[in-house]
């Protein structure tokens, strides 16, 4: 049996801590059910439950005031077969709340008159019960998805006529701890105190008189995809209609961001281009280079001036 949201048993219980006065009924999916008729908060009669006083002989109707006076009759004391009946109503409870579906209603109403309560409140016997049927393994089982849950008390309910481990359990719940912490706090007292705190903590649950909230979850922000690239900018087109217009007037040297010198006339054939970079000054580099030719055998490499000069030396000195 886990730890359930709503326990089918906290109508009954609250019904028995008000002092109302009707009828409990206990359904299970299967079909069939118990039923607790409450008289001021006490029990005074219990229909769908044969064998409550099985421990005294009585095999019993399924009525516990038959019951009651069939032991009675039978030679057993009254006190005893009450507190018989007691512990096997209890135990009676947890195994029906233990059926998958079980669901339970309270109806205000009259009670079955001529009826002797219970001297037992359902809280204690429930209680009792709880210790009696809810062993280690099983409690651990129970609370073991629910470490992370807060304790809280549920409003309106109060401490009352409850043991002492229940009322101390209610009081620490005041400051909302962990089931975690009650645990690791009880632990440190024994393995034993532990079990009693873990089997306190789910009955409180079924009463009605705690809640475990489950720890609010996060979500992780997705992280953004990253952004394209942006794309270069381009011209606009009142840009592109100014270059256009400026192409029209310009030279291709120009439209290049070069810039023709024009030609000496002490050098035919050889001319300069500027080249100016858009934004740098321009710097002036030969077009054409003078060509060299090589010198022809037999004039020492000298050219047509210097050679007539030496043809006119040779005829003086020869004149003289």
């Amino acid at each position: 049996m886990s730890v359930p949201v709503v326990s089918p048993l906290v109508e009954l219980v609250r019904a028995a801590r008000a002092r109302a006065t009707g009828r409990f009924t206990l359904a299970s999916p299967a079909g069939g059910g118990l039923t607790v008729d409450l008289q001021g908060g006490a029990v005074v009669e219990v229909g769908g439950a044969p064998g409550l006083l099985s421990g005294v002989g009585v095999s019993g109707s399924g009525s516990l005031q038959q019951d009651l006076g069939a032991a009675v009759g039978a030679g057993v004391g009254f006190d005893k077969a009450l507190g018989v009946a007691c512990e096997a109503l209890g135990r009676a409870l947890v195994a029906a709340v233990e059926i998958p579906g079980a669901q339970g209603g309270f109806t205000p109403g009259a009670s079955p008159a001529g009826a002797f309560p219970l001297p037992t409140s359902v809280t204690n016997l429930l209680s009792a019960a709880w210790r009696q049927h809810r062993g280690a393994e099983a409690l651990q089982r129970a609370l073991a998805p629910l470490q992370r849950h807060t304790v809280q008390l549920v409003e309106g309910q109060q401490a009352e006529g409850l043991d002492p481990t229940l009322t101390r359990l209610m009081q620490r719940a005041k400051t909302g701890p962990s089931v975690e912490e009650l645990l690791a706090e009880a632990a440190a007292k024994g393995p034993a105190r532990r079990d009693e705190v873990a089997r306190g903590v789910e009955l409180l649950v079924h009463l009605g008189l705690i809640s475990l909230v489950a720890p609010v979850k996060v979500a992780r922000p997705t992280p953004a995809a990253p952004a394209p690239p942006a794309a270069p900018a381009g011209p606009t087109p009142e840009e592109l209609l100014s270059l256009a217009r400026q192409l029209r007037v310009q030279s291709p040297l120009q439209a290049l961001g070069l810039t023709e010198t024009p030609r000496r006339r002490d050098h035919p054939g050889e001319g300069a281009v500027r080249v100016s970079i858009r934004g740098e000054p321009a710097s002036p580099r030969p077009l054409l280079r003078p060509v060299r030719r090589p010198p022809r055998r037999g004039d020492g490499g000298l050219r047509r001036p210097e050679r007539a000069l030496q043809r006119l030396g040779r005829a003086r000195r020869a004149a003289a």
